[in-house]
């Protein structure tokens, strides 16, 4: 391993940041002080190890890499009688593989893969040799190269089709020289007259995507050894924001020329299109005669009985404000200068925009899998693209101080395509302009976003995810350590690097428990009271429980009461998801927050926070419940997971909520909403 990659071991990967306390999880996050990488730390060998592990297991598989490292062994080791097996290789890799994203080896390979271009129609070189024998030839020949003593290896040319952009970063990584790279008629693309590796782009038909050979140069004699097809697999890892933002451009086609300005141009108002017309509900307003909100639900005629219009202002959004969205984009797609997001006029569409439609009426010539390429050909594909772009955005935006975020860069993401993804598929259609707009599954945006830093979702259990650890970094929502609701980014998600740690045991997932039901005993107390003002009547706090069941840990909210004992009633903290995105949210109003009615409302009465009232008699009024835990934000929070069971079917409960305005004000807007719950 070269100077500069031992440094970067040594200052990214060997030390141990101090593990950060999540209360509500009652764990920590981070790494241990004396695992196998801070072990390893403490020799030269160990961490030369570790460069080389790094750049490994970031971009392949661990058995490919612990198979190559197995190989690596018999070929150097001198007793080998007592080799650890490919399964216990493979074992340490994926202990290593959390500390070791953060070294920045897929960085380098991106730089490359920017760098070099695309030189056959056939394949991308995008590719990482997937086959140990052809690993262990690379790092034998590299080896010979730089044996410390006497060396009879003058130069190494490794030739490859796909995998070029990898097998120079490997290569700078390894030797800490920048090889040349050369196409195979001998045109130069890098070169380098200090460097003693050749890397020959292949690209005629005689080549298949696997070829791989390496060729090393004695001064004696020529030595020739040709790795096995290497069945390159594409390359994978997590990279640093900039990295991530110019391998998304690239691999978009957005990175240079026409397209780029294009994309400069439309970022902006797309993002902003994007923020505002994103429903994540239909904000049915119900029948006050006939309460007939199940029968809306279970029968999908929401459409009638949507609210007011003028009333969505009050809706909440699950990403921040435009600020905070712009300065994310800006972060990744430096070269777009957004300092701020714009507004379309009334009356355009982004693709009335100069660049855009200079870009989608281009050149029409050639054809793509036998289709002719056309302006309406282009248009598509200009919009499956800039949605990517977009979802990727809005999603980062949603992360607390994201500039060390590191994100998945994969070229077989499958929301590469917007296709069977529900926050893609919204996005291409405000784009595209669609005259119908249907509301999106808001755990189809947890879906993405946990995706764009490779957690795997929970087989379509997103709405159950509460908290997750991969590739080195723990993510959860802000608002269960905050306890704070706002009208912008009630989404918002913090993340540490680490992993999850629970009474002694790691995790790599945290998922919610399903509600129990139990005796309401806070509403039988209050449900007398006249409601006149805003007030706190529940002499009982959130208590957060944690279960370990096979292994795994999950979670669940309930209450305490003073004496310290704890209700048998659970609620699932994931639910306040869907009770956001159909809720609306009063911040202020002209009168003082604790102003109290004028007189008493015969339609109001308090509840509890996991309290609800008998659904009325046909032909009574609805009653509008009002949840009396004025000032307490965790039993704010537990009031917004009651959900409702529709045909079997789990669905928040619209809900209006208070902050700064007065009661009357927000009774006012229930009233005209429709809706029959409030949070003081």
């Amino acid at each position: 391993m070269s100077r500069e990659t031992c440094q970067k071991v040594e200052t990214c990967i060997v030390p141990t940041p101090p593990p950060v306390p999540i209360r509500f999880l009652q764990g920590v996050v981070g790494f241990s002080a004396n695992d196998s990488a801070s072990q390893l730390g403490k020799s030269l060998a160990g961490v030369q190890f570790l460069g080389l592990a790094a750049a490994l297991i970031t971009t392949m598989t661990p058995f490919v890499a612990g198979s190559a490292l197995q190989m690596m062994l018999r070929q150097t080791a001198e007793d080998k009688t007592l080799l650890p097996t490919i399964r216990q290789l493979k074992a340490l890799l994926e202990s290593l593989e959390p500390r070791c994203h953060t070294s920045g080896f897929i960085d380098s390979v991106i730089g490359y893969y920017r760098l070099v271009p695309q030189t056959s129609q056939q394949w991308n070189n995008n590719g990482v040799p997937n086959s140990p024998v052809a690993i262990e030839k690379i790092v034998d020949a590299f080896r010979q190269l730089n044996r410390i003593g006497g060396s009879t290896v003058t130069r190494v040319t490794i030739q490859s089709t796909a995998c070029v952009p990898w097998l120079a970063a490997f290569t700078t990584w390894c030797i800490g020289i920048p090889p040349s790279i050369y196409l195979e008629n001998g045109t130069s693309i890098i070169e380098n007259s200090n460097s003693s590796v050749d890397i020959i782009a292949l690209s005629g038909p005689e080549f298949d995507k696997d070829s791989l050979k390496v060729t090393i140069y004695h001064t004696i004699d020529r030595l020739v050894e040709l790795a096995e097809p290497a069945d390159s697999w594409h390359w994978r890892g997590m990279a640093s924001f900039e990295a991530y933002g110019k391998w998304l451009l690239k691999t978009c086609g957005f990175d240079t020329g026409d397209a780029l300005q294009a994309l400069n141009e439309a970022l902006p108002f797309a993002l902003s299109e994007c923020l505002k017309k994103l429903r994540f509900s239909r904000y049915v307003c119900f029948d006050h005669d006939t309460s007939n909100l199940f029968f809306c639900m279970a029968h999908r005629k929401a459409r009638e009985h949507e609210i007011d219009k003028d009333l969505l202002i009050h809706r909440l959004s699950p990403f921040p404000d435009s600020r905070i969205v712009a300065h994310a984009a800006s972060l990744m797609f430096p070269s777009s200068n957004i300092h701020s997001l714009a507004i379309l006029p009334d009356g355009f569409e982004i693709f009335d925009l100069p660049m855009v439609k200079t870009y989608i009426q281009g050149r029409q010539d050639g054809c793509i899998d036998a289709k002719p390429i056309t302006a309406e050909f282009r248009r598509r594909a200009f919009v499956d693209k800039l949605a990517w772009v977009v979802a990727d955005a809005l999603c980062v935006s949603l992360f607390h101080m994201p500039e060390d975020l590191r994100l998945w860069a994969c070229n077989d993401r499958p929301e590469k395509s917007n296709r069977n993804y529900d926050f893609g598929d919204s996005i291409r259609n405000i784009i595209s302009r669609r005259s119908s707009l249907e509301p999106c599954i808001i755990s189809s945006v947890v879906k993405w976003a946990l995706r764009l830093t490779s957690h795997p979702c929970l087989d379509g259990r997103e709405d159950e995810w509460i908290m997750s650890s991969f590739k080195g970094q723990a993510i959860y929502p802000m608002i269960f350590d905050t306890q704070c609701i706002e009208k912008n980014g009630y989404l918002t998600l913090s993340w540490l690097r680490g992993t999850i740690q629970h009474n002694g045991d790691k995790y790599s997932v945290v998922h919610c428990n399903r509600m129990t039901k139990g005796e309401d005993t806070v509403t039988t107390l209050i449900a007398d009271i006249p409601v006149t003002r805003p007030s706190n009547l529940v002499p009982v706090e959130m208590v957060w429980k944690t279960s370990d069941y096979d292994f795994k840990l999950a979670v669940s909210l309930s209450i305490k009461s003073p004496k310290g004992g704890v209700g048998h009633a659970t609620r699932p903290p994931s639910a306040i998801w869907s009770t956001l995105a159909k809720s609306l949210i009063l911040e202020g109003c002209i009168h003082e927050p604790r102003e109290p009615l004028p007189s008493e409302d015969p339609i109001c009465h308090y509840i509890g926070p996991m309290g609800s009232r008998p659904k009325p008699m046909k032909g009574q009024k609805s009653q509008i419940n009002v949840v009396a835990i004025d000032g307490a934000d965790d039993l704010r929070l537990l009031a917004l997971t009651e959900e409702h069971i529709d045909f079997s079917h789990t669905s928040g409960i619209p809900t209006v909520i208070r902050k700064q305005a007065c009661i009357s004000c927000c009774l006012e807007l229930c009233k005209k909403a429709g809706y029959l719950r409030l949070i003081l």
